[in-house]
């Protein structure tokens, strides 16, 4: 609510379920840690090789991949890289089946 440029955040108690096999969080300059995904506090950056880190099914791209630098077109190459590494993953079965709670993986990301 509120004015352009103004606007605030209410709390209405309100909360919807989505069923969903994948969460992207895309806000902000500053990457911060996911609970249980080793990051780098020195660089704000998730600690990965080519974009696939060391926890189940966690992928990175962007700035959470290399830090807060490059353009459009440094994302685009570096969402391919990455994407090469969960399609190997992919290939090489070895992605996992995960359950997981959704409002505990949304308080996950915050």
């Amino acid at each position: 609510v509120g004015d352009k440029f103004e606007q605030l955040v209410i709390n209405t108690n309100s909360y919807e379920y989505i069923p969903t096999q994948l969460i992207i969080k895309s806000i902000g300059y500053k990457s911060t840690p996911m609970n249980g995904v080793p990051f780098d506090n020195n660089r704000n950056v998730i600690i990965n090789e080519a974009g696939k880190t060391n926890h189940k099914n966690v992928y990175v791209s962007g700035w959470l991949k290399r830090g807060p630098n490059g353009i459009i077109g440094t994302n685009i190459i570096d969402a391919k890289e990455t994407v090469g590494s969960l399609l190997n993953d992919i290939d090489n079965n070895k992605l996992f089946s995960v359950i997981v709670d959704p409002i505990d993986s949304i308080s996950n990301i915050r």
